[in-house]
């Protein structure tokens, strides 16, 4: 069986999933959603967060079943990714920045957005019967009761927030 494998521009998911108000919580909760679903899937996912504001060098290291990239100082996640993609042509590359998805395929990459991925994640069955699948959430249902901290509870809070910014 071949393990599918993503990079994922891991700052595009998260500031489409959540709110930003508190950014560490967030990306700590975006890693530990995100790992509990590659685990469960046995995919290989690739985390790369832009850290080209700090003057620390590229730091890389593995939380359960991720893969966790803090780029070096000038380098953006788009150039790690694409430096990454030459190496790894047959990977998947997450991310809504239209620019980088046209570099990546012509790179040889497939791409994939933000959105498409995380509602994919989200959808998939469960492999490993002993562990415990989030649960399910009916979309069609306007009554389901969001559990705050979920990634969902967040997407709905930050689509809330954008509709009252929206100047239609």
């Amino acid at each position: 069986m071949t393990t599918q494998s993503f990079l994922v521009d891991a700052y595009n998911l998260l500031f489409w999933c959540l709110e930003g108000e508190n950014l560490e919580r967030e990306r700590s909760q975006l890693i530990h959603e995100i790992n509990f679903h590659a685990k469960r899937r046995r995919l290989d996912v690739t985390l790369v967060f832009d850290a080209t504001w700090t003057n620390d060098p590229l730091a890389r290291g593995h939380f359960d079943a991720l893969e966790i990239v803090f780029t070096a100082k000038g380098v953006t996640a788009d150039e790690h990714i694409l430096e990454l993609v030459q190496s790894q042509p047959k990977v998947i590359v997450v991310t809504s920045d239209k620019s980088l998805a046209r570099l990546a395929r012509q790179s040889g990459a497939k791409t994939v957005s933000t959105p498409e991925f995380y509602r994919w994640l989200l959808k998939s069955k469960a492999k490993a019967k002993e562990m415990q699948a989030p649960p399910k959430i009916d979309f069609s249902n306007p009554k389901v009761v969001l559990q705050e901290g979920s990634l969902l509870w967040y997407q709905r809070q930050f689509e809330a927030k954008l509709k009252k910014e929206d100047p239609k």
